[in-house]
């Protein structure tokens, strides 16, 4: 098992982890109409995985792991993972302003009728 948990702390931190690796397919499945943010993930999507190919094939046929700390694809799905909860919370902030706002305008057309 990649993550052995035993304690609050583990639980935190595969939940922060999991949650910032995950975020941004979350982003793409809630924004999927935003035609420039998807074709922006969809580069680094596809950057992401196009390391992670290169890196294994390197692995497989050489045997060597020629990275100790991580390699450029595990970093960039970082970065983009911390980038894409900003995103999404930016995102829930306007959905929900544009709700409460609805609900407010709602409340006061009934009262006017």
């Amino acid at each position: 098992m990649a993550y052995q948990i035993r304690s609050v702390e583990d639980y935190t931190f595969a939940l922060v982890n999991f949650s910032v690796w995950l975020s941004p397919a979350i982003v793409l499945v809630l924004f999927r109409d935003v035609c420039a943010l998807v074709a922006t993930y969809a580069a680094f999507i596809l950057a992401i995985f196009s390391g992670r190919v290169y890196f294994a094939v390197q692995f497989y046929a050489f045997r060597t792991n020629s990275v100790g700390h991580g390699d450029w694809a595990w970093w960039l799905a970082t970065i983009v993972g911390m980038i894409s909860v900003a995103v999404l919370v930016v995102g829930l902030v306007i959905f929900a302003i544009k709700y409460i706002g609805g609900l407010k305008g709602q409340s006061q057309t009934d009262d006017v009728v």
